[in-house]
């Protein structure tokens, strides 16, 4: 009997032979089409010719719309253009679909919006000027109207921000900082991530419904979400991921967020830009101190690192994650009141005596490591995790005192709330709120936001107003 080792047949050495001619083979000619040369590599081993690989990702990037049968004859679309690499392709796309024949044309209108934030990426007033102005030339460039406003509009109380079209000088450059003392305001590098991610989306949400868009663009891709489902989950969203990675993004009746280029990985993206010769108005936005300062800065780092080696990480987290779908999520008709006062997601901290979450744990974990705590009276407190309240610290109330009067009837946070019950009390018709309302009023990870910090400074006036709208109407149902 001959041995694995001894055997003298030669099928090995023939099986091997026509592997590599395979493989020789499939290095010299384009992967769809076999006829021409490969002109770009994906994955460092798929070679496409420029021609299929730009009919590829066209077909990808139409295809996501109409699988989805969302888009509509006469919809009007908000596009968010920040000049950044994947906003530059996803004007390309759309205008490409434009020009297209007949019965393969873009059927909805454009608008394009861009939001000024240049006053937390650290830009001199200059440096934005000249920003919005290659970005205005761009968008004529490719044939849209476009409309502009600063980040700080996200923060307007009666919703309804100061947008202006891109080509007329009545632009200002608001110089506010309001948006930097809060930011300043907040404990680490990670919450102040969280709540521009969300300012951003309020105001693109805004905007849309004040230029009449019922449906938004935002040009997020594969690695993107990629890197969102991650972080997400380590800032305690993880109950919420669907509407900040599906295609979809229904939390708003009125308008919808869409992300047509979510099967876009970065490196098909640059790629693109290449072959249409597009430049990116702006560098990829990079942490200025170290990678390690927030946990979304540290999650790129791991996902970029881990799929330049191992080029599945990108895809399987993405698909791993479109598979999740929570029950807090999947209940078409929520209450108003019970969702969150600053993300518009329903609530994830609703929870009964009978349950144990992880929520009560912090609270009673707190709770032990606060200077007032009787440990005679601690087995009492523990029989009820939910009632566990965190006393404020001192300076709510010396912050209250010294801006008494700055916020004479609204906008006010007591050290104590009413218990009377009365729907005439003062307190209701003043709508004075205390920390309690405001932490119920907010999900688990946006109170993460806000720990460790001085509420009073950090916490935006229009959440507030939304906490004071709701609690009013608690009131009247009651």
């Amino acid at each position: 009997m001959c041995s694995l080792n001894t055997c003298s047949c030669d099928f090995n050495d023939d099986f091997t032979t026509k592997f590599d001619e395979v493989q020789i083979l499939d290095s010299e000619l384009c992967k769809k089409c076999r006829i021409d040369k490969p002109e770009i590599i994906l994955r460092k081993k798929d070679g496409y010719c420029k021609g299929c690989f730009l009919i590829n990702l066209t077909h990808k990037f139409r295809a996501a719309l109409g699988k989805s049968k969302i888009i509509h004859r006469g919809d009007t679309v908000l596009v968010g253009y920040c000049g950044r690499e994947n906003s530059t392709a996803l004007l390309h796309l759309i205008k490409s679909g434009l020009n297209e024949v007949a019965n393969k044309k873009i059927i909805f209108n454009v608008v394009i919006f861009f939001i000024d934030d240049g006053s937390v990426e650290g830009y001199t007033v200059n440096e934005r000027k000249q920003l919005l102005e290659t970005i205005t030339e761009q968008t004529k460039t490719f044939g849209f109207v476009g409309y502009t406003a600063s980040l700080e509009e996200s923060l307007c109380e009666n919703g309804i921000p100061n947008i202006y079209p891109m080509d007329t000088p009545e632009v200002v450059i608001d110089e506010n900082e309001v948006i930097l003392n809060i930011l300043n305001s907040l404990a680490d590098d990670s919450a102040k991530e969280e709540l521009l991610r969300r300012l951003r989306h309020r105001l693109l949400i805004l905007a849309a419904r004040k230029l009449k868009c019922n449906k938004i663009f935002v040009a997020d891709g594969a690695t993107n979400i990629a890197i969102n489902i991650l972080s997400d989950i380590s800032l305690g969203r993880g109950a919420q991921l669907s509407p900040d990675i599906d295609f979809s993004d229904t939390r708003y009746l009125d308008v919808m967020l869409l992300r047509p280029m979510r099967d876009f990985t970065r490196e098909e993206i640059i790629h693109y830009l290449n072959c249409n010769n597009l430049n990116a108005l702006r560098s990829s936005k990079k942490s200025k101190t170290s990678t390690l300062t927030s946990i979304q800065a540290l999650t790129n780092k791991f996902i970029s690192q881990l799929d330049s080696q191992f080029h599945g990480t990108v895809s399987t987290v993405y698909r791993t994650g479109g598979k999740l779908l929570t029950e807090l999520l999947a209940c078409q008709s929520v209450e108003v009141n019970s969702l969150c006062a600053l993300c518009n997601i329903p609530l994830d901290t609703k929870v009964t005596n009978d349950e144990m979450s992880a929520l009560q744990a912090t609270s009673f974990s707190a709770f032990l490591s606060s200077d007032n705590v009787d440990i005679n009276n601690t087995k009492e407190k523990t029989n009820n995790l939910l009632n566990v309240k965190l006393e404020e610290e001192e300076q709510v109330s010396h912050s209250k005192k010294n801006n008494q009067n700055k916020h004479t009837d609204s906008n006010i946070i007591n050290e104590k709330q009413c218990t009377c019950n009365n729907k005439e009390c003062k307190k209701y018709m003043t709508q004075s709120l205390c920390l309690d309302d405001i932490l119920k009023h907010l999900c688990y990870s946006c109170r993460l936001i806000f720990r460790s910090s001085d509420i009073t400074k950090s916490i935006p006036v229009f959440v507030l107003n939304a906490i004071q709208t709701k609690l009013l109407s608690e009131n009247r149902l009651n």
